[in-house]
């Protein structure tokens, strides 16, 4: 397959405001003077979409989707951004002012470049796309994804350029304080009402007892802030290794410590000494069926929740991934595993959808890896068990699809779960084995 890239020059001015009225002022240096030289109190009506409009984007997407339906192009149904013509078999990746252009033929793409009726850049074959550097493999096509260019950004401004890298994202020691919850919440793990009582009483200062105040300065927590919402775009778009610190560091953006302060250094060290590495989508050809794997870690957060995790595979490429705090509480092991099937599954039937509308062949059902037993022995059973009957409806959703034949769950050992390096910090040797699988 061939990929090409084009950039829409000006691309906001291309479209019109049709029923809307919008005015604007004068621009300064351009107003109309009347025959006596002064100023005249005018405004002028926008009759095009202006960098800065607020409708601007949306103005720019009808436009060049209109033009794209006038070439026999459609959208999919769940992903808007990606277009295709199923007669020439031509794909489009649209987001804002880029475009990457996919077809089997060069004649196809020259066709579209053709027939498009706006001004671009013909930037040939993609060298970087939304922050992101591309590089192809002419062999076997696979390519290679990373954000080396970014990470040594996040490295230089933290001024951590010059410090020794490290192997961990996040020492295995890491915890999050016990209490963090709004002192109105008298359900705060680890003390009953008593002892609330008790201290409420010892000082009138209640956020001092059951709230945790930031232990930094106020410049500190903000540069925290700054650094983890930097490292929270990576960890989506192309680093699933640093996604369960990336998680854990979030939850603290509130109120940091100087615990937090130094785990978010010792990531950023990670990143320093791992810059270039990526994805390689594509590494397996020959296999191209959708794969996933799922994992919980049973009451690991500050509040008793549990984090759970999921990452498919496509072609033996990491496509999707994702590491976060469940929503409920879970009241064992089984349950967290249980909740966290629910995620997995919702993510990978939208995955099917949108390879399916993309006419990439995907047979059912679609197997997700797990390491619990007891999750995977009460999905089989046709009545509620004990440690699940309590949980909402919607989390038996998964049973429906283990049912219907879209989904089958297979149990594997837990050494051998990928998504177990996204529930929890790994000691070197295991954490390195997952990275190898996922990157």
């Amino acid at each position: 397959m061939i990929i090409e890239q084009v950039d829409y020059t000006a691309a906001y001015l291309n479209a019109m405001i049709d029923d809307r009225v919008i005015y604007m002022r004068q621009p300064t240096g351009f107003e109309t003077r009347g025959l006596d030289g002064e100023k005249k109190d005018e405004i002028c009506l926008v009759l095009q979409a202006l960098y800065g409009l607020r409708q601007a984007g949306h103005l720019w997407y009808e436009t060049l989707a209109n033009a794209l339906r006038d070439m026999d192009f459609q959208p999919l149904l769940d992903e808007p951004c990606i277009w295709i013509h199923r007669e020439k078999q031509i794909w489009i990746l649209l987001y804002v002012d880029d475009t990457l252009i996919a077809a089997f033929k060069a004649a196809e793409i020259d066709w579209f470049k053709t027939m498009i009726p706006f001004r671009y850049k013909d930037l040939g074959k993609p060298a970087r796309f939304l922050g992101s550097s591309l590089s192809r493999n002419n062999e076997n096509g696979a390519i290679f994804l990373n954000q080396a260019a970014y990470t040594e950004e996040v490295v230089v401004k933290s001024g951590l350029q010059d410090a020794s890298h490290v192997y961990l994202p996040m020492k295995t020691g890491y915890k999050c304080p016990d209490i963090t919850r709004d002192p109105k919440d008298k359900d705060v793990r680890g003390q009953n009402d008593k002892d609330i009582q008790r201290e409420q009483n010892d000082d009138d200062d209640v956020a001092s007892w059951a709230y945790d105040k930031p232990s930094v300065s106020k410049e500190e927590a903000s540069a925290y802030m700054e650094d983890i919402g930097k490292l929270g775009w990576l960890a989506d778009k192309s680093r699933p290794d640093i996604a369960v610190a990336v998680n854990k560091l979030q939850r603290r953006t509130s109120a940091p410590r100087q615990e937090d302060i130094d785990a978010l250094k010792q990531l950023i060290r990670y990143l320093k000494g791992t810059k270039n590495l990526g994805i390689l989508l594509g590494r397996n050809g020959d296999n191209n069926d959708l794969v996933g794997y799922v994992d919980a870690s049973y009451q690991d957060c500050e509040d008793g929740k549990s984090t759970e995790a999921y990452i498919f595979f496509h072609a033996g490429s990491p496509i999707s991934w994702n590491s976060r705090k469940e929503e409920i509480v879970a009241r064992s092991s089984t349950s967290a595993e249980y909740v966290a099937m629910d995620g997995a599954v919702r993510e990978a039937m939208w995955l099917y959808k949108v390879m399916k509308q993309m006419g990439i062949h995907q047979d059912l059902p679609i197997t997700i890896f797990t390491d619990s037993d007891n999750a995977h022995t009460i999905m089989k059973k046709d009545n509620f068990a004990k440690a699940t009957k309590w949980l909402d409806a919607r989390y038996h959703f998964v049973r429906h699809a283990v049912r219907t034949g879209i989904i089958s769950f297979t149990l594997i050992l837990s050494a051998e779960n990928v998504a177990d390096a996204l529930t929890k910090p790994l000691g070197r040797e295991q954490f390195e084995r997952m990275r190898e699988i996922m990157m």
